[in-house]
């Protein structure tokens, strides 16, 4: 995994905690709001047969295994590549990020790829990354 894919997914670790906050507390909206309805409807008289509290139940666990399985779908949207090419929309250049979620091309061996990231740092650390000429030594 790339430098880039690390802290990608590092940023999506954040937005995926918002969506279960988010569906956990719909969740528990409206099991309060449904058995708070039915509760109201009991006092109204509209019925009065204690099988109310087993239908109110049995509503809320249907909806709330809905919700369940609507959540998770929710969460596997939220996958690296979704949050490349968001942040990609808000005016980097299309694939700048999400062609660094992808591993290296193949054929190109870990020891190559590791010799060459070590070749560029050495490069820039001895050029300069913004001063345009080599640093003076030591």
């Amino acid at each position: 995994m790339s430098r880039t894919a690390s802290l990608v997914t590092g940023l999506l670790g954040g937005f995926r905690r918002l969506e279960a906050a988010t569906v956990a507390g719909a969740a528990a909206g409206g099991l309060a709001l449904l058995l708070g309805l039915a509760a109201w409807a009991a006092r109204l008289g509209w019925f009065a047969q204690p099988w109310w509290v087993l239908v109110a139940w049995g509503i809320a666990l249907v909806l709330l295994g809905i919700v369940v399985v609507l959540g998770r779908l929710s969460l596997l949207r939220l996958s690296p590549s979704w949050l490349a090419g968001e942040i990609e929309l808000l005016g980097f250049r299309r694939g700048a990020l999400a062609g660094h979620l992808e591993p290296a091309v193949a054929g190109t061996s870990a020891r190559r790829t590791s010799w060459q990231a070590a070749r560029l740092s050495w490069w820039h650390a001895w050029w300069g990354h913004s001063t345009g000429g080599p640093h003076a030594p030591g």
